[in-house]
């Protein structure tokens, strides 16, 4: 099932992506290629990076990086690594700096929305509580004949109707747009504070700093929210300036 609605998400994606770039009237093929190396970028990037947050000191076996079977992945460092390849790739073509991300908002929102409905229906989340009773569990069709069957998680519940939330206000925010890298900062912005209401909850279990109370996904949440906030209030007053700039320079 999970399978599935991945495939749906990356294929729905690529479809949005299209449509917004077709609107904007730029370079599809460009676009097209990346989206392949974002992809390649973010599955290289997830897996380094479980690995790494998964092993206590270096890899014993380093061929443990392509057992995808052994680990899951994870989420922030798949999009680290997708951003790098982003840069250096609009770098290597000259793109449009913060207009091209822009293109990707809504995609990215409907895209996790896909995913996270996959996880609630497979069953395959992670333990997070979010304020539930950890004996919280929603029946499943079958479940008195077929014995056992994974059980859907209220927290993935949450974050695909957030999700699709958060895509349904980035279209109103594309329409509205005032600057470049607008509608990408926005999904980050959004996204962030999302993904920070499972990661608060989660407090007594694994992960923990060095000897505090947080785990890492909360301060990695709490940073995005903040260099979003940063970077909205930056490239904001950059078009207000350039705005102004223009309407000086006609006079």
């Amino acid at each position: 099932i999970l399978g599935l609605f991945v495939s749906a998400a990356l294929c729905t994606g690529v479809v949005v992506v299209r449509h917004e770039v077709r609107a904007s009237g730029g370079d599809e093929n460009r676009i097209l290629d990346l989206c392949f190396w974002l992809l390649i970028g973010a599955i290289i990037g997830a897996r380094l990076f479980d690995v790494a947050q998964r092993s206590a000191g270096p890899v014993a076996d380093p061929l443990e990086i392509f057992r995808f079977w052994n680990g899951s992945s994870f989420y922030y460092g798949g999009a680290a690594a997708a951003l790098a390849a982003g840069v250096i790739f609009m770098k290597r073509y000259r793109m449009p700096f913060w207009n091209t991300p822009d293109l990707f908002g809504p995609a990215l929102a409907i895209g996790h929305f896909l995913v996270y409905i996959g996880l609630f229906f497979s069953g395959q989340s992670p333990n997070e509580s979010f304020g539930f009773s950890p004996n919280l569990v929603i029946a499943r069709p079958g479940d008195g004949l077929l014995g056992s069957l994974p059980r859907p998680n209220p927290v993935d519940l949450y974050l695909a109707c957030g999700s699709f939330l958060i895509f349904a206000i980035l279209l109103i925010v594309k329409n509205r747009r005032r600057f470049d890298g607008q509608v990408f900062w926005t999904f980050t912005l959004l996204n962030g504070g999302l993904q920070l209401g499972p990661a608060v909850s989660d407090f007594s279990g694994g992960r923990l700093l060095h000897g505090g109370e947080l785990s890492p996904e909360t301060v990695i949440n709490a940073l995005v929210i903040v260099t979003s906030l940063i970077m909205l209030l930056i490239l904001n007053r950059r078009a207000r300036q350039a705005a102004k700039a223009e309407i000086i320079g006609g006079k």
